[in-house]
């Protein structure tokens, strides 16, 4: 692992430790602070930050930078399931813990890992500049775990977000033990370079039309 790989998967890893302290279970559902958390990181980063929410206590994160169409959607939840049984896990599930290159945590896999990636992936397109036209939105949907109405159906319900393109969060492949299998555990690596580099390629580079 280079440096530079080095300390992406440590910020990546920071991040997601954030997410995995707050808890964010259903039931009850109640997300309303952890999308402040990502919205204190999305606000510093220059973007447009909303919190909508029809049924208390039940919120999404809704983060924009630039205007107008095409517009591009990255969607992650951040609800989880519930603990279960607190003795059938080895780590604390409210922290990011690491053995052996995996990470274990309350929703390390699904999908808080996705969300600490499209934070980190926010601060970067802003980073370099934001779009060369149209608009980037991120959103992190707080009703997901049970199918709820709450989350992602109600933003598109209500015009919130209309989506040109969507890309949506999906956990990486795991494996987990019998003694462990709640911890979501996912294997700690920072996102390939080619997609990276292909990314920030898309959002400074002006179109032809």
């Amino acid at each position: 692992m280079t440096g530079e790989e080095r300390a992406l998967a440590e910020t990546l890893h920071s991040l997601l430790a954030e997410l995995i302290a707050i808890p964010s279970a259903t039931p009850p559902g109640d997300t309303r602070a952890i999308c402040e958390a990502g919205a204190e990181h999305l606000k510093a980063a220059g973007y447009e930050v909303s919190m909508p929410m029809r049924t208390a206590p039940i919120a999404n994160l809704v983060a924009r930078l630039g205007e107008g169409s095409p517009c591009v959607v990255f969607n992650a939840h951040i609800d989880t399931v519930g603990t279960g049984d607190r003795a059938a896990w080895r780590t604390d599930p409210f922290a990011a813990t690491m053995e052996k290159g995996r990470i274990y945590g309350l929703g390390a896999n699904n999908c808080k890992g996705s969300a600490a990636v499209h934070l980190w992936l926010a601060g970067e397109v802003a980073r370099l500049g934001g779009p060369a036209r149209g608009s980037l939105v991120f959103v992190l949907a707080g009703d997901e775990e049970r199918l709820g109405p709450e989350g992602t159906a109600f933003l598109r319900e209500e015009g919130i977000i209309e989506p040109m393109r969507w890309c949506s969060a999906r956990p990486p492949k795991i494996r987990s033990s019998s003694r462990n299998a709640a911890s979501s555990g996912s294997r700690s690596k920072p996102p390939a370079a080619p997609l990276t580099a292909a990314i920030r390629r898309q959002a400074t580079t002006p179109s032809s039309a």
